[in-house]
């Protein structure tokens, strides 16, 4: 099989360790699972377990999950047991992390976290470190995730006491991926580097290090302990215990694993913490749609068609991957390739999907929804379609078991794409096909596997990729300007910060870097939002939930400084004891450009902007006209958000975004819906070096002043968009938004109905699920949203309630979120 540590030769992969290069699969239908039976006990009250996993099927939809997934257990099947899981059915957080303790007694013991962690498409480091000899409850288990202590630890059942014997390291059946109290529960996704300590409590720093922002793997630094092990999974070999089998110990130890239900196509994948690889997304799919084999598997026992599922990686320059046709014949029809990620899943846009489509008797290419017969002999089972998308030049290739079936054949690309299955059956046929991004040739086993690599040596491929066509993984995807492993990072641009006010002149708020926007919102009592650029002076205040003109107020915020700002005394910014939040973009420093339009020819009237090319973000400020006019904004690109404001005189802030359009308008100041106006904007979208403006008043009165802050989307980095809401059917499982970066703050609005403006950051919502509120047209204090509460993950967000303002069935929204890259993502 392919060695997956081939690709460490290539991009991005200086910026890891080499540690965690290689996973194994758990197939919850395969029964798959790890075991070992200690010959003698050792330490049951003191010891550590580490582990990074992947997440497939979740809790609810695993087999013999009874909405909890196992991680790592000891006990014997029917008896007691002790088990670290994944657990949604006894608390309000879906998929929180467990340990559950089933003694021979009457009393039962659980610690949980908070944090749901139901993110499918990266990696979590996960570790539980226990010494029950602690006089403090707090400190008998200890949770970290990504490296962060969980603080918010709670119970079910009774509190582990102290001196508390476990399973673990007893004389008793020690399982991985299978609950051995319960013996038909299983987990569900990927594992790698999983290290076992007896006899020591250790934290997360042991087995991990941070990296600009990142949570990344080392090698442990512990001392493993009689029954202690590290599990690499770099063999192949299944079955009995050894150091050639894919349990095989290699702390030394020799404390080797058996392993049941798992093939050697589930060993040594190369979908790893340090290459993660696209799979098909659970979060983003239709519930007629079943996923295994590590969501590689898409299938349907569903009678009718349509159902959907996307890939969890959006596409661009030259990838190629694979498809293993399952049942043909029948009444039945499904295609797979590419879709645009603008709309949510339940809402596909069919005129923007491009690839392979097949039933019973023939099979066609799928060009911007157009369909047309490449053959008219059907495809049959078993056969092979490679599929290679050059998104430098908006073409595609098809390929049936290697033989070119549609050469280079033009595509629209003006949106962000992912692989997506759509699947038809109107029999009793079983329909779907098993995805090969480049981490498995063998099609869980249903092929022998042919270790074709790209030509970056990447990847494991029943063909060879055409020339210079890539396996779709992290360690393929371009390196963002904005990211972790490049010389700028996200909190360099912008960054959101939580202080207490102390009522004291020229208190300091440290941000990191000199702001050039900074949005202020008191959060433990009504306070109007507070807003200050370093174009307009530091002291002249505006408030995004008011009308009211430009204030100059000397004890509000008081001066911008090379690494954050200074505040008066005012109650708006710096009450005694009350918590604040202050959310900072930075743009040029201040330095602001004069753009005489007569001398440079750009834009029609003059502007004054400082602009941050590299961020995307730009402050203008222009006097009005009362005519059409077009005004230089700096950002060398186009912007897809613009607020503007009078700042001399009482008026709405007005929104100009690409999710509606330069047709209408949304207000900043109301819940009010968008509403149809040709003269906000001219009916024409800004350009790469202005905006357009009509006669409104709202952004244009003639001789009046006006700031506008500009957005353009930069990859990685931010995005600006638009969903429709799905809650009437699904109110826990919502729209799935993709936007190619891990958020650390989002803005929703609703466009065609009423609904605030919903403010999120994973500053005063660190954990998932998140539901702290703040709108940006309310003056009212933070308050818990139940109802409108999202997930971030690592490539997106996806909103879990029913909520009119952020996920009603039908409605649509606007929304602007900031982020650090999904390239070095870790799960949230």
């Amino acid at each position: 099989m392919f060695s997956s540590e081939a690709w460490l030769a290539n991009t991005g992969a200086n910026f890891y360790n080499g540690v965690a290069k290689q996973s194994l699969r758990f197939d919850d239908g395969s029964s798959a699972y790890l075991t070992r039976t200690p010959s003698s006990a050792s330490n049951r009250r003191t010891f550590t377990f580490s582990a990074w996993i992947k997440r497939g099927v979740l809790d609810a939809n695993n087999v013999g999950g009874s909405n909890d997934t196992p991680i790592f257990s000891a006990g014997s099947n029917g008896q007691p047991f002790d088990v670290l899981r994944t657990m949604s059915q006894l608390t309000d957080g879906a998929n929180i992390l467990m340990l559950y303790a089933n003694p021979s007694g009457a009393t039962d013991y659980s610690e949980e976290t908070n944090a749901s962690i139901r993110d499918t498409s990266a990696w979590y480091h996960i570790v539980m470190a226990v010494d029950t000899t602690q006089s403090t409850a707090g400190n008998r288990v200890k949770f970290y995730i990504n490296g962060t202590l969980q603080t918010a630890v709670g119970q079910n059942y009774a509190q582990i006491p102290e001196d508390h014997d476990f399973h673990f390291n007893n004389t008793v059946a020690q399982e991985i991926g299978r609950n051995s109290g319960n013996t038909g529960r299983y987990f569900d996704g990927y594992m790698a580097e999983v290290n076992f300590v007896d006899g020591t409590q250790y934290d997360a720093s042991y087995f991990g290090e941070t990296k600009n922002g990142v949570w990344i793997a080392k090698t442990p630094n512990v001392t493993y302990g009689t029954n202690g092990y590290r599990l690499q999974f770099k063999n192949t070999g299944t079955g009995t215990a050894s150091a050639s089998t894919i349990g095989a110990d290699t702390s030394g130890n020799t404390n080797h694993f058996t392993s049941a239900g798992i093939v050697a196509s589930d060993c040594n994948m190369p979908d790893s913490p340090e290459n993660n690889f696209c799979t098909m997304n659970s979060l983003d799919k239709q519930s007629q749609v079943t996923l295994s084999e590590g969501t590689l598997k898409v299938r349907t026992s569903t009678t009718g068609g349509g159902y959907k599922v996307r890939g969890t990686m959006q596409l661009s320059g030259k990838v190629y991957f694979e498809g293993l046709i399952g049942a043909v014949g029948g009444d039945i029809g499904s295609w797979f390739g590419i879709a645009d990620n603008s709309d949510g899943i339940t809402d596909f846009n069919s005129s923007r999907r491009n690839g392979l489509y097949y039933n019973a008797s023939d099979f066609r290419k799928a060009v911007d929804g157009s369909f047309s017969v490449i053959s008219s002999g059907a495809l049959s089972a078993n056969d092979i379609i490679g599929l290679a998308y050059n998104f430098d030049d908006n073409e595609f290739s098809i390929y049936r078991n290697n033989s070119a079936v549609l050469t280079n054949a033009t595509f629209t690309n003006d949106v962000g794409f992912s692989p997506i299955a759509d699947l038809y059956r109107n029999d009793s046929t079983d329909t779907g096909f098993i995805f090969n991004f480049g981490q498995d040739s063998s099609f869980a086993g249903a092929k022998t596997a042919q270790g074709n690599t790209d030509g970056n040596g990447i990847g494991d491929f029943y063909y060879a990729p055409p020339s210079g066509f890539l396996a779709i993984c992290s360690a393929n995807l371009p390196e963002p300007t904005i990211s972790p492993n490049s010389l700028t990072q996200a909190d360099d641009h912008f960054n959101t910060v939580l202080y207490t006010g102390n009522a004291t002149d020229d208190t300091a708020i440290a941000v990191d870097f000199q702001p050039d926007w900074t949005w202020i919102k008191k959060r433990s009592g009504a306070q109007e939002h507070v807003l200050f650029d370093s174009s307009r002076g530091a002291t002249k205040r505006l408030f995004s939930n008011l009308t009211n003109a430009e204030s100059d107020e000397a004890t509000s915020l008081k001066a911008f400084t090379s690494s954050g700002f200074t505040l008066g005394t005012h109650s708006s910014v710096n009450d005694n004891t009350e918590t604040f939040v202050a959310w900072n973009w930075k743009a040029n420093g201040g330095t602001t450009t004069t753009n005489d339009a007569s001398s440079t020819g750009v834009g029609s009237q003059d502007s004054v902007y400082q602009a941050n090319t590299t961020s995307g973000f730009s402050i203008v400020l222009y006097t009005g006209t009362g005519s059409n006019d077009t005004f230089a904004h700096g950002l060398g690109v186009a912007p897809k958000w613009i607020i503007h404001k009078k700042r001399n005189g009482a008026q709405h802030w007005v929104h100009y975004h690409v999710g509606i359009g330069n047709t209408r308008s949304v207000l900043f100041n109301t819940d009010a819906q968008n509403s149809a106006s040709a003269v906000n904007f001219n009916n024409t979208s800004p350009t790469s070096t202005v905006f357009s403006l009509g006669t409104d008043a709202y952004a244009n009165a003639s001789g009046d002043t006006y700031v506008a802050y500009c957005f353009a989307e930069i990859e990685g980095y931010s995005k600006f968009g638009s969903y429709t809401g799905n809650a009437t059917s699904t109110p826990a499982d919502g729209t799935f938004v993709y936007t190619s970066f891990k958020p650390l703050w989002l803005m929703v609005k609703r466009t065609d109905l009423t609904g605030q403006w919903r403010i999120y950051d994973t500053k005063r919502s660190p954990i998932n699920y998140m539901d702290e509120l703040l709108s940006a047209d309310a003056s009212d204090a933070e308050a818990e949203g139940s109802t409108s509460r999202v997930d971030f993950l690592s490539n997106g967000f996806k909103f879990r309630g029913s909520a009119s303002g952020t996920n009603k069935d039908g409605g649509t929204y606007i929304y602007m979120a900031f982020g650090s890259s999904f390239k070095y993502a870790n799960a949230r």
